[in-house]
């Protein structure tokens, strides 16, 4: 049984930095690595991450498991809020 929070396959995403991002909505991006939230633009995205790159999260515990429709996330944070002020 797979633990942590499912996100689909197609939204977990490999910048050119190489840094491994889930698609938030919105431009927003999670850094699966730092937990920090950050804003893309289409030219940053390389591709979407493959299993290789998940083997890595998978063995540093920040990923549970993954395949062909579903990553499962160990801590996966809210995307920001905009305030109302």
């Amino acid at each position: 049984m797979a633990f942590g929070t499912p996100v689909s396959r197609h939204c977990v995403i490999t910048l050119r930095t190489n840094d491994i991002v889930v698609d938030m909505g919105d431009s927003n991006y999670l850094n699966i690595h730092t937990g920090g939230f950050v804003k893309c633009k289409e030219e940053d995205i390389s591709h979407t991450t493959l299993d290789s790159e998940l083997e890595i999260l998978r063995l540093a515990k920040l990923v549970d498991s993954y395949d062909a429709n579903k990553v499962y996330i160990t801590a996966l944070q809210d995307p920001p809020r905009d305030s109302m002020e």
